[in-house]
C-alpha cells in the first residue's frame, strides 16, 4: 500500500515491523530491509486482496472459502502474503510447490488436487480432507497430522513423512517408495494398489482394505489386512499364519524369506500360489 496511508509506527522489534495503516494494523517481518512476509494483518484488507485474484464465499463460522482463481500466476505471487487463518476451505486444486507458504493454518478442507512435492509447507495444520491426488514427493512435512481423507491417489515417494496422522482413508493408489515412514497410524482403507517397495513399512498394522494389488517387499507383518483385490505378493512375511487375510482377486506370491507356515483364515485365491523356492512346508 502506498506511504501515505501510514499513519504511525508502533514497534520495531527485531526484524519486526508494526504499521497503524489506514485499513488497520499490520506486522511486517524484514529482511535485509525489504519485506519478506505479513505476520499479522485484517482480515478486511485480505478479502478485498483476495477479491482481486479470487472468487470466495464465506462458511457459517465467517471463514473465507476460496472457490476458483481468477489468474494462476497471479494468484500463486499474491497467495504467499494473503495466506492466513481466515482460510478454511478450497474449493479447487492447488499447487503448493510454487509458494512460499510454510502452514495452511486453520484450512480444513481441499476439494481438487493439491501438490506439497517440494514445497515449503511444514505443517498441514487442521486440514483433514482432500478430494483428489496428493502428492508429497520431497516435500517437507513431516505428520499429515488431523488429515482422515484423500479421495483418489497418494505418493509419498522420497518425502519427509514420518506419520499418516489420522488419514483412515485413500479412494486410490498410495506410493511409499524411498519413504521414511514406519507405521501406517490408523489407515483402513486402499481403494487402489499399495506399494511399499523400498519403504521402512514393517506392519501393515490397521490396514484391512486394498482394493487392487499389493508389494510388500520389506514388511514383515500383515496386521489387520483381511482383503486384496488382485495381485498379492509378500515377499518377507514374518507371521506365521494368515490369521485376518480372508481374500487374494489375483495370483498370491510367497518369498523364500517369508515364514507362513498356515493359510489360516485365508478362503480365497483369484488364481495361483507361487512360492520362489517351491512349494514349502504351508498347510
Amino acid at each position: 500500500f502506498p506511504s501515505h496511508d501510514i499513519l504511525e509506527v508502533n514497534y520495531i522489534k527485531g526484524n519486526e515491523i508494526s504499521l497503524k495503516t489506514v485499513n488497520g494494523d499490520f506486522v511486517f517481518e524484514v529482511t535485509n530491509g525489504a519485506v519478506s512476509n505479513l505476520i499479522n494483518f485484517p482480515k478486511a484488507w485480505v478479502e478485498r486482496e483476495l477479491d482481486k485474484i479470487a472468487s470466495y464465499k464465506y462458511d457459517s463460522e465467517g471463514g473465507i472459502v476460496i472457490t476458483g482463481t481468477r489468474y494462476s500466476d497471479d494468484f500463486l505471487e499474491h497467495i504467499n502474503m494473503l495466506w492466513s487463518n481466515d482460510i478454511v476451505g478450497f474449493e479447487d486444486s492447488m499447487n503448493f510447490s510454487n509458494t512460499k507458504i510454510q502452514s495452511l493454518g486453520k484450512l480444513k478442507y481441499i476439494t481438487g488436487n493439491a501438490n506439497f512435492s517440494e514445497s515449503n509447507i511444514q505443517s498441514l495444520g487442521e486440514l483433514m480432507y482432500i478430494g483428489g491426488n496428493a502428492w508429497f514427493t520431497k516435500s517437507q512435512v513431516q505428520s499429515l497430522g488431523e488429515l482422515r481423507y484423500i479421495g483418489t491417489s497418494a505418493t509419498f515417494i522420497a518425502s519427509q513423512i514420518q506419520s499418516l496422522g489420522k488419514l483412515r482413508y485413500i479412494g486410490g493408489d498410495i506410493d511409499f517408495a524411498g519413504s521414511v515412514i514406519k507405521s501406517l497410524g490408523e489407515l483402513r482403507f486402499v481403494r487402489g494398489s499399495a506399494n511399499f517397495f523400498e519403504s521402512r513399512v514393517q506392519s501393515l498394522g490397521k490396514l484391512r482394505y486394498v482394493g487392487n494389488a499389493i508389494n510388500t517387499h520389506d514388511v514383515q507383518s500383515l496386521g489387520e489386512l483381511r482383503y486384496v483385490g488382485t495381485t498379492a505378493s509378500f515377499p518377507q512375511i514374518q507371521d506365521k499364519s494368515f490369521e485376518e487375510l480372508r481374500y487374494v482377486g489375483g495370483h498370491m506370491y510367497i518369498g523364500n524369506l517369508s515364514r507362513i507356515e498356515s493359510l489360516g483364515n485365508l478362503s480365497h485365491v483369484g488364481h495361483e500360489t507361487r512360492y520362489s523356492s517351491g512349494p514349502n512346508s504351508i498347510q
